[in-house]
């Protein structure tokens, strides 16, 4: 599914997308493998940024 959102925010030429993520959360390891960085942090989650065209 991530895939597919990812997909079209390229298509739709949107220059990035972001997500929070709990502590413990084991779909961490998915966003950061489809490139999503850390950015923030807000009590006990992350504010994670996708880049579009950064890869």
């Amino acid at each position: 599914m991530l895939a597919a959102v990812i997909g079209i925010a390229e298509q739709r030429r949107i220059p990035g997308l972001s997500l929070s993520v709990e502590d413990g959360n084991t779909a961490r390891r998915l966003n950061e493998k489809a490139g999503f960085k850390v950015v923030g942090r807000n009590g006990g989650s992350d504010t994670m940024l996708l880049r579009i065209g950064e890869g």
